[in-house]
């Protein structure tokens, strides 16, 4: 019932009364080489299923953002699928609550700066939740296991110059509404664009974030990002992660680096490659410990400007034997996925 209500709500409010409406709709098929028993590709987000059709993400989206005829702004971002219910396994309100609700939060600006109320995401990692957004159609192993992925509370950006933009934030914590301990999540975030073909993203977490008798340990996160345009049609990109975490007592860290490569040879075709290492020594973010690398080839071809194809092959390999393998009970050190998305976006602009 309440999923409905957002749903007609969000649709009136974007036909009628918001700057932006955005509306899409993406799903896929994937085959996994090894043909798990479980039918679940391991380490994955959010092409979790192998040998089906699946939906990964239907969402509506309006925005009306602050500005000089009117100070005030909103956002609302409804979603439904595999990726939303995954997002908010762990919210301690209860994942049923807010699964719907991607992103709600109020905005008041006054010349240079923006202060946002509510829910929204992460201001970590390189990747979003939309895979329209993404180079690839696979998340990498940094946005599934070194971030987090929304947080609920106050975020204040100031853009200084077309070049420097500075953002701090003060939030209940990791992927929660509601919180789990009496602790909050501070951040910071330094947005550098020196020239026109390059971006440089610096970002610092720090709270508690667990809770009963690790409640007052003290989690960090160190997030960069490293964007460059080559040329027009080449660009390249880089994301290096580093945590640490106390758990029963003892030091915990887990860091990784994710490299990406985007072409568009003509209008209609992109090619974008990925590579990733990721180390987890006390798995504790992966559940074993282990070090997890990928390589991931991801094609487009774009149908029109609402729509677009996207191919990948994926070949996960760890120092560890981790994956699953038919119904044979020894597990593999690797598996290779194959993936058919269709991804649909409409957009309408007052």
């Amino acid at each position: 019932m309440i999923a409905q209500f957002l749903v007609v709500f969000l649709l009136l409010a974007g036909v009628g009364f918001c700057q932006t409406f955005v509306g899409t709709l993406d799903g896929y098929f994937g085959y996994n080489l090894n043909k798990p028993q479980s039918q679940r590709n391991l380490y994955r987000n959010f092409d979790f299923k192998h040998n089906q059709f699946s939906l990964n993400y239907a969402e509506i989206s309006v925005e009306q953002k602050p500005g000089d005829t009117m100070p005030v702004g909103y956002r609302a971002d409804v979603g439904f699928g595999d990726a939303a219910t995954w997002v908010h396994a762990t919210e301690p309100a209860g994942a049923d609550v807010f699964r719907y609700l991607q992103q709600a939060y109020v905005s008041a600006s006054h010349k240079k700066v923006q202060v946002d109320f509510g829910k929204f995401v992460t201001w970590n990692g390189a990747e979003v939740i939309e895979t329209k957004d993404n180079w690839n159609y696979s998340r990498s192993i940094l946005f599934a296991w070194a971030i987090p992925y929304y947080h609920f509370g106050v975020r204040t950006t100031w853009t200084a110059t077309d070049k420097v933009a500075l953002a701090g934030f003060v939030v209940n914590g990791w992927n929660n509404v509601e919180d789990n301990n009496t602790g909050k999540t501070v951040g910071a975030q330094a947005v550098l664009k020196p020239v026109s073909k390059l971006t440089f993203t610096q970002n610092y977490t720090v709270g508690k974030e667990q809770s009963g008798r690790n409640a007052d340990a003290v989690r960090h996160l160190v997030d960069t990002i490293a964007l460059v345009d080559v040329t027009p049609k080449v660009s390249l990109m880089a994301n290096y992660d580093y945590g640490m975490d106390r758990f029963n007592g003892n030091r915990v860290r887990w860091q990784g680096i994710a490299v990406y490569g985007r072409a568009s040879p003509t209008s209609k075709l992109r090619i974008a490659p990925r590579f990733e290492w990721y180390d987890d020594p006390q798995g504790f973010t992966l559940g074993r410990a282990q070090t997890l690398k990928e390589g991931t080839l991801t094609t487009d071809i774009v149908m029109n400007e609402n729509m677009f194809l996207r191919g990948e092959y994926c070949y996960d390999w760890s120092d560890r034997a981790v994956f699953e393998r038919n119904n044979d009970r020894r597990l593999l050190s690797h598996q290779s996925t194959l993936t058919v998305g269709v991804v649909f976006t409409y957009t309408k602009t007052r």
